[in-house]
């Protein structure tokens, strides 16, 4: 913010140490010429030649992650509106471009995997998918256009260096395209404004993958420790908690596996899920870094299916399968970080165990996801009157402090409603899905830290977030 004041862009006021409030007055676009350097550079939003590029160093091994979710929506909605200017959004047909539009390429500089923070692998693994598949929804016509289909996601990020604590150091490229198929229709005019997200059915789990790295000098014996207590605490929970148990797409299914000797457990034989005996493990040791570091990522994937259609079964009885005009169902997932104090086989059982405790506590998104989706329910359409449709909703489980805080913080800035309704699991009141909202419960186990990242003000049990955007408009 310095910087940009310094080089003649706004007025910054407050920046001073001690300060309680911090303001930033931006200059009109035609005062801020000389506003550029290395960590800006500016074109014409009718340029469609030139890429812009944005740089944001924090300097030390401050989280990529956080600065990627405070650059994303305003970078997207700057490349939207470059977009805008060659796509008449509001006729009945539409010609491909002749000029493939440079994307809005922004550089990140510092930490990869920071402490207090999500991984850059939860926001390439779990974020990116899903925000790809929100700002990618369009119907069947436009879907064959081959143009449209081949474009690259709108959300494509690119881990160039890795970075760990203290010195950082990691470079991340965040490469931004608008896609076609959400400015424009084939039907009707579309609208400049960001649909509503609405994820109100969980979807059974179908797959869990476990990625797990150890950089620099650290050994690999350190990951090897790490995902060994992630898949102990998965197969113990499998078999000590129904709610768990009961989220996934084969419950009725098990495995009888053999005791497996490590140095410090074994799991002795016991009926296990095929689903987490089938779980894909993946060690990787990364050299492209700075600093020496490990860490686990653990995802749940739900099975494919339209989360979002009253029709939840087709003709033949099976699960209606989703469509291109839906987001998809995101993932849920957790993660953790090695540290000198903690053993690594309790980094992995403590990934695991949040995971778990994600899964039964019921809910669509995880616990790091849901505050992720606040601002983008608070700008989205609200054309549809008092249709019920026309309002983002999504079923969580717990409600993080950081959701309540998000959502505070939203409708003080942009005049948006929003609304929590707690839903008591207990008494099987579901979204969609009564058994399966029946089946998730709620509560904390016994051990959790309170302390922890993310533990504090949250609020156990089921919710559903409903939101009345304010139909801000890109164009």
């Amino acid at each position: 913010g310095r910087r940009r004041n310094d080089d003649g862009c706004g007025k910054l006021v407050g920046a001073e140490v001690g300060a309680k409030t911090v303001s930033f007055v931006h200059q009109s676009q035609s005062t801020t010429a000389g506003c550029k350097g290395d960590s800006y550079h500016d074109v014409s939003a009718n340029d469609t030649t030139t890429t812009e590029h944005f740089i944001a160093d924090t300097g030390t091994a401050g989280s990529i992650a956080l600065l990627l979710q405070a650059a994303f929506l305003p970078a997207m909605v700057r490349a939207m509106r470059r977009r805008v200017s060659l796509i008449d959004c509001r006729t009945e047909s539409y010609n491909p471009p002749s000029t493939t539009i440079p994307a809005v390429k922004v550089e990140l500089r510092g930490g990869t995997n920071a402490m207090g923070a999500p991984q850059i692998d939860y926001i390439t693994d779990v974020f990116a998918p899903f925000i790809n598949s929100y700002f990618q929804q369009y119907d069947d016509d436009i879907n064959k256009i081959p143009s449209v289909a081949a474009e690259p996601p709108p959300l494509d990020i690119q881990i160039i260096k890795r970075g760990y604590y203290p010195k950082g150091g990691g470079i991340v490229h965040v490469n931004l395209r608008p896609p076609s198929s959400l400015l424009i229709s084939s039907k009707k005019p579309k609208t400049t404004t960001f649909p509503p997200i609405r994820l109100t059915k969980c979807q059974p789990i179908a797959s869990i993958s476990i990625k797990v790295f150890h950089a620099g000098k650290c050994p690999a014996w350190v990951a090897e420790k790490m995902a060994f207590g992630a898949m102990k605490e998965l197969k113990r929970a499998w078999s000590d908690n129904p709610r768990f148990r009961n989220r996934f797409s084969n419950v009725g299914a098990t495995n009888n596996t053999s005791s497996i000797d490590g140095d410090e457990c074994r799991i002795s034989r016991s009926q296990t899920s095929p689903i987490i005996d089938g779980a894909t493990v993946r060690i990787t040791h990364e050299t492209n870094c700075l600093g020496s570091g490990s860490g686990i990522l653990i995802v749940a994937h739900p099975e494919d299916i339209n989360h979002n259609s009253n029709n939840d079964n087709d003709d033949d009885g099976h699960p209606t399968k989703i469509s291109s005009s839906l987001p998809h169902h995101p993932a849920l997932a957790s993660s953790g970080l090695g540290d000198r104090k903690v053993p690594p086989l309790q980094t992995g059982s403590n990934a695991a165990r949040e995971l778990v405790e994600c899964i039964a506590s019921g809910g669509c998104v995880d616990r790091w996801l849901q505050d992720q989706l606040i601002p983008f329910m608070a700008l989205a359409d609200n054309t549809g009157g008092s249709s019920a449709q026309q309002r983002s909703e999504v079923f969580v489980g717990e409600l993080t402090l950081h959701s309540q805080t998000a959502m505070h913080v939203a409708e003080r800035m942009t005049g948006c409603e929003f609304e929590v309704e707690r839903v008591m699991m207990d008494r099987g009141v579901g979204v969609g899905d009564d058994d399966a909202a029946a089946a998730a419960g709620y509560g904390k186990e016994d051990g959790d830290d309170d302390n922890a990242y993310g533990e504090a003000g949250r609020i156990v049990g089921g919710h559903i977030v409903r939101c009345r955007g304010i139909g801000f408009s890109y164009a």
